[in-house]
């Protein structure tokens, strides 16, 4: 991001059109034909000049990941004094996550708490834990929706679950 700052601008820009509140952009068809299809142009066009390898990947994903949320409440609750930010994320067009991809997942981040919710398909079920992996617990529930899939086959053929972590005084505990 340091070294292509006009492009942190770009993606800034474009998650901003993608989700700040606007009445103009009430409809998502307006929105994306107004303000968001010129910034994704641009964004691919000056991406495509990053000569550096590693930059380009990690602009792509960043611009990928933008483009995959469906949903965030960035807007919503920054004003509040309890402020969290929560992504609804279609993990299916995530270009480079490896598989086995959730459907969604919703990702929640606090001062005090990071929670991530993983569904494969619309209807689910699963369940949610605690987790003591601060570094790693998006994998640990990964490992265990692919349980409750296999679980469940019989019940409801696609599995769910959740986990969260606790931090202490901001910091996840070591």
């Amino acid at each position: 991001m340091l070294n292509n700052p006009q492009i942190a601008l770009g993606l800034f820009n474009y998650f901003e059109v993608r989700f700040r509140p606007n009445p103009e952009w009430d409809d998502p068809a307006i929105r994306d034909e107004q303000a968001a299809f010129p910034l994704r142009l641009e964004l691919l066009k000056n991406i495509a000049s990053v000569s550096d390898i590693n930059d380009d990947r990690i602009l792509r994903t960043l611009f990928n990941l933008i483009d995959a949320t469906m949903r965030c409440n960035f807007h919503m609750r920054r004003d509040l004094a309890d402020y969290f930010i929560a992504f609804k994320i279609n993990s299916l067009g995530i270009i480079d996550m490896p598989a086995p991809k959730p459907q969604n997942e919703i990702y929640v981040h606090a001062v005090d708490m990071e929670g991530i919710h993983l569904r494969s398909g619309k209807i689910s079920r699963g369940g949610i834990r605690w987790s003591d992996r601060p570094d790693d617990f998006r994998t640990e529930v990964l490992g265990l929706m692919q349980t409750q899939i296999s679980k469940n086959a019989l019940i409801i053929p696609t599995g769910a679950k959740g986990g969260f972590i606790i931090k202490k005084n901001g910091q996840a505990p070591a």
